[in-house]
């Protein structure tokens, strides 16, 4: 069966258990990219993936076939609002 290609919007506390999720499943799934505009690969120095500032790089260059949202709730609408229009 072919591994879901999930990218992460959020690289917070949440955003960090989603992506070590992700990284113990390797069988099934795939870490794409990460999306946050303030923290980076520094934070996260055992992600291969790459990073990006906006969402919308990820969503261009990356290309997933589903992506977790763990941004702040203030932003949760524009996030899901950019992810529908990706589908």
């Amino acid at each position: 069966m072919k591994r879901l290609r999930i990218g992460v919007l959020g690289a917070g506390l949440i955003g960090k258990r989603h992506i070590d999720t992700i990284l113990a499943c390797p069988d099934d799934a795939e870490l794409v990219g990460i999306a946050d505009p303030v923290l980076g690969a520094d934070k996260y120095p055992y992600v291969k993936a790459p990073f990006f500032r906006t969402p919308e790089e990820l969503y261009e260059r990356c290309k997933p076939d589903s992506v977790v949202i763990a941004t702040p709730n203030n932003l949760d609408r524009k996030s899901t609002r950019l992810n529908s229009s990706h589908t």
